[in-house]
This record gives C-alpha cells, structure tokens and sequence, in this order.
C-alpha cells in the first residue's frame, strides 16, 4: 500500500492537474471561438442577395415597413412582444423596431424559419419631407447627415460583433408610401422616393430558441458635420419558435 504521506504521488497529482487545467483553457477558448465563428454565420453578408434580393435593397424594404406603422402598434417598450408580430407581412423577413431616441427592451417571438432585420443606426431621406431635396445625390447626402461620425456596438447573446464598419449599406433609390399616422409624426404624408443607408445586424433564419440581442448607437452635435446629439440603445429578446409540424409535411 502507498503510504499516504508519500512524496512521490505530488508531482504526479501536480502533473494531472496541470493536465487538466491546460485542456480546459483549450476547450474553452475552442468554445468561444466556436461562438465567435457562430456570430458570423448567423448573419448576411452585405454583398449577399437573401431571398433573390440585392442586400441593400431590404433596408428600403425596413423603411417601407417603419413608416407603415402606425405609432399606436409601434412595438418599443412593450414586455409582451404582442406588437412584435403586427404588421408583419413580408413572407421571409422579421422587422424588428427601434427608439427614436434613448433605450428600449423589445420582447418578440419570430416564426420558425423568418429572417430577421435588426437595425443599429439607420438614417433616410425623401423628396417629400424635405423640398430642398432634387436630386438622388441630395437624398444620399441628406441621408448620411444624420450619422456621420457615429458611435456604434453590437452583441449577440453577449459575444461583441466585430467591424461593425463593414456592415455599412446604402439602398439604391426606392418607392416609399408615408402612413400619416407614422412614429415620426407631423410632417406629409403620400407617396415619394427615398434613399436609406445604415447598419444593420441581418440574420439568417435561426434555429428555435432564445436569442439576445444588445445594439447601441450615438452621435455627438458636430457643427461642422451637421449632426447634432442624440443616442439609442436596445435590448432584444427574440424567441424563435419551434416549427409548426403541419408546415413540415
């Protein structure tokens, strides 16, 4: 029998720890970086066409929805996620909404099988609101005149995204209907034409589950840019359904 004060079992006991100690930092940094990679592959990239559709064409199609929305079902701040699903009907894509300004916790329950549009920082412009604007290119400017110099983060169930600067998008001009009785409020309403640019965190269909989702974005009043001060900051919680069993057969 080994005695137990027997000196000869401490390196060995040492050794198995060190052992072990060493294939759980590399199973865990193996873990996270699995995560990470996961992050990646749950969204779009901008040069794809989901759904047959050019990239920066579906941030014409999220202004479309926005500014359909009329501000009694506008879903920000609402623990049930009931307004989550009104005016949803696009057959491929989620919308998913913002606060104008300040912070939001957005609950929503997504359909099996959607993808889903979660903006980070967004601007737009169209001939109607402003008369000034003539041409495309003044569209465009008026656009970006909102978020130049921007501060943005994103998470994704906790794990930072990356380079947001490489989600940059402009849409191409678009056909745009304001509802007059839209969460911007006050000015005309009808139809025109529009230009959108932004960010955005597009995600391929994702499977059942829980999901958070954390984005903020801020611009600081800069006379020279013309921007002035403002700031938002959302928290989602999407719970993606199970499939319905009838739609699989």
């Amino acid at each position: 029998m080994k005695d137990l004060y027997d000196n000869t079992a401490t390196p060995r006991l040492i050794l198995i720890l060190v052992i072990s100690l060493v294939s759980a930092i590399t199973v865990s940094t193996v873990a996270v970086a699995a995560q990470n990679e996961d992050v990646t592959q749950m969204l779009y990239s901008v040069d794809s066409k989901p759904f047959g559709i050019n990239y920066s064409d579906w941030f014409g199609k999220y202004w479309q929805w926005l500014l359909s929305v009329p501000t009694v079902d506008f879903p920000v701040n609402d623990p049930t996620g009931t307004k989550c699903s009104l005016h949803q009907i696009d057959p491929n894509v989620w919308f998913m909404a913002q606060p104008l300004d300040g912070s939001a916790q957005i609950k929503c329950f997504i359909p099996y099988g959607k993808a889903i549009f979660v903006p980070i920082l967004k601007g737009e412009c169209d001939y109607m609101s402003d008369s000034r604007l003539k041409t495309e290119s003044d569209l465009r400017e008026c656009a970006y005149s909102g978020i130049r110099g921007a501060l943005m983060q994103a998470e994704i169930n906790g794990i930072k995204v990356e380079n947001i600067q490489n989600l940059s998008v402009e849409s191409p001009i678009f056909n745009l209907t304001i509802s007059p009785d839209n969460i911007y409020g006050g000015g005309p309403s009808g139809d025109t034409q529009a230009v959108a640019v932004g960010y955005a965190l597009f995600f391929k269909p994702l499977p059942p589950g829980e999901y958070f989702i954390h984005v903020s974005a801020s611009v600081l009043d800069d006379p020279t840019l013309g921007t002035y001060s403002w700031a938002v900051d959302t928290q989602y919680h999407l719970i993606v359904e199970e499939p319905n069993p009838s739609a699989l057969n």
